[in-house]
């Protein structure tokens, strides 16, 4: 009985990824799939600026409330981890009364959260005029971006102590 011969398989390796700009049929349709996963995120995924035209219930709707895991380097450069929740709270300097509060899970950023609690401060509270707010350094990525006179309005800041003091021009 005449021997069969084995087929060798000849490995074939995947020709290398192109370097350089993608040909412009190749990046609109990257671009247009990039734009669909953006339409298509949670409200609490998307960009800060997603929340500024929705009003507060609407907002508070969309709050993520399932408890995750959450994580941050401490002032030593370590990891902490944390699961559950986190509680956003907005409190006047004065009274110490709690004006706003909201629940959320363990890993969604400070700095999201303070759109919707500034937002029920004045859907919840109008007669309350604040003339300056203390939020520590999770809430600064608001401060530092063309939003701010959006929301805030004339409200400025200025680093004091760790955490940021807002007040009127």
């Amino acid at each position: 009985m005449p021997e069969k011969k084995k087929e060798e398989k000849v490995p074939v390796e995947p020709s290398p990824k192109k370097r350089g700009r993608k040909p412009k049929a190749e990046q609109e349709k990257w671009l247009k799939e990039q734009q669909e996963l953006e339409e298509n995120r949670p409200l609490f995924e998307k960009k800060i600026e997603e929340q500024l035209p929705l009003n507060f219930a609407t907002i508070e709707q969309q709050i993520p409330q399932v408890p995750q895991w959450g994580i941050k380097k401490n002032s030593e450069g370590k990891n902490v981890f944390w699961f559950g929740f986190k509680g956003h709270l907005l409190v006047d300097c004065k009274s110490q009364y709690i004006l706003s509060s909201l629940l959320s899970s363990g890993n969604v950023n400070d700095g999201k959260m303070a759109i919707p609690l500034l937002k029920a401060l004045s859907e919840l509270h109008p007669y309350v005029k604040p003339t300056y707010a203390l939020a520590d350094a999770g809430y600064d990525y608001i401060y530092r971006t063309p939003l701010s006179r959006h929301v805030f309005g004339n409200l400025s800041y200025v680093l004091s102590a760790g955490f940021r003091r807002f007040t009127l021009r």
